[in-house]
């Protein structure tokens, strides 16, 4: 089963000139005719007049379309020692929606907020910067856990990630210290995790240089993903796992290897935090992980388990399992089947153990099968 978190689409774009030649032509005069010699009878006809046929003037050549000038990148905004301690600059020099979106307009709702982040431009000034770095930096004990002010933070963020000139001043050192400081709300931690591989291929789009400007911010980027995934109780190991299996396919120094190893303890490790397993068990699945089966077999035959691991680990055995596998996947097929195991547990998430929950497993072996079965043939 293709795994949607690693679909990838490449756009190309080509670009058509198009030249026109002028052909430009002009009438030759004919030669004046002869008078012809008859024999006696009716009198010779006239010498024939040569006559020049008027010349045409010449077509002018089509006039080609005027290239339009590229217009130039706009200059980042300055490196500006403020932008990495932000402090909230006085209202009157922000913008309406600035405010808005920092909940300074009085009255003011999450819908407003959001319609204004959606506005935010793409070349925001350092006062702008400023003030949405301490919005995003800031520990509201009243919105803790909030679905809606987490949403807000994450799309101003998408936004900062979107200026014209590239990731701001600042943006980099900013992630670095919410994800670092453990009493930020851990949802947003998780958030902005996930922004760490689109940040670091905005930031550094081409081969590693030596010397290289950001070379300190770069390590730090690349230290922080590697820790984020070695937390396996934390939310926030899934979301960097998926960030640097991405930037492996891009970067060879970010050490694939190291990514199955990872991807592998964390869905073997019954410690590890649901999210996180099913994303590390998917990932196997999708990079060929042979070494993952026991673990996958082992999760999809203990109905103890969430039903979303259940799922994901029967994935993974039509990912990388062979014919010997079936009999394991043919258990969930049957009317009412559980598959092999032990009996559901009540408790356990996602009740596997209802009618819906039984009809997921018996679809999900299905389609794990019918993948084996394709690789058979193949």
């Amino acid at each position: 089963m293709a795994v949607a978190l690693f679909t990838v689409a490449i756009a190309a774009t080509v670009m058509l000139c198009c030249r026109f030649l002028a052909r430009q032509g002009t009438a030759s005069p004919e030669p004046a005719a002869t008078a012809r010699v008859v024999r006696p009878g009716p009198p010779p006809a006239p010498a024939a007049t040569a006559v020049t046929p008027a010349t045409s003037p010449p077509r002018a050549a089509p006039a080609r379309p005027r290239r339009r000038p590229t217009a130039p990148r706009p200059a980042p905004a300055p490196k500006c020692d403020a932008l990495l301690h932000p402090a909230l600059p006085p209202a009157e020099s922000l913008s309406d929606d600035i405010r808005l979106i920092l909940g300074l307009t009085q009255g003011a709702g999450y819908d407003e907020r959001i319609r204004a982040a959606h506005r935010l431009g793409k070349e925001l000034g350092v006062d702008e910067l400023q003030a949405l770095y301490w919005f995003l930096l800031r520990k509201d004990a009243g919105a803790a856990g909030s679905l809606e002010h987490n949403a807000l933070r994450n799309d101003v963020l998408a936004a900062l990630l979107k200026q014209a000139a590239g990731p701001p001043y600042g943006l980099g050192e900013l992630m670095l210290a919410i994800y670092r400081d453990s009493d930020q709300d851990p949802v947003w931690r998780g958030y902005v995790v996930q922004y760490f591989a689109p940040f670091y291929e905005a930031q550094w789009p081409g081969a590693r240089q030596d010397p290289e400007p950001g070379a300190e911010l770069r390590a730090a980027m690349e230290a922080a993903c590697w820790d984020a995934v070695d937390s396996p109780r934390s939310c926030v190991a899934g979301a960097a796992l998926i960030g640097v299996e991405r930037l492996s396919r891009r970067y060879p120094d970010m050490q694939r290897d190291r990514i199955g190893t990872a991807a592998l303890s964390l869905a073997a490790n019954p410690d590890t935090s649901i999210q996180t397993r099913v994303t590390a068990i998917q990932i196997c699945g999708a990079t060929g992980n042979v070494a993952a089966l026991p673990a996958a077999v082992a999760v999809a035959q203990d109905s103890g388990v969430s039903l979303p691991l259940r799922l994901a680990a029967i994935a993974a055995i039509g990912a990388l399992g062979a014919q010997e596998h079936r009999s394991i996947l043919t258990a969930f097929t049957a009317p009412d089947a559980e598959g092999q195991g032990t009996p559901a547990a009540p408790s356990a998430a996602g009740r596997a153990g209802t009618d819906n929950g039984r009809e997921l497993l018996r679809n999900a072996a299905g389609a794990a099968l019918r993948r084996i079965e394709e690789r058979a043939h193949e």
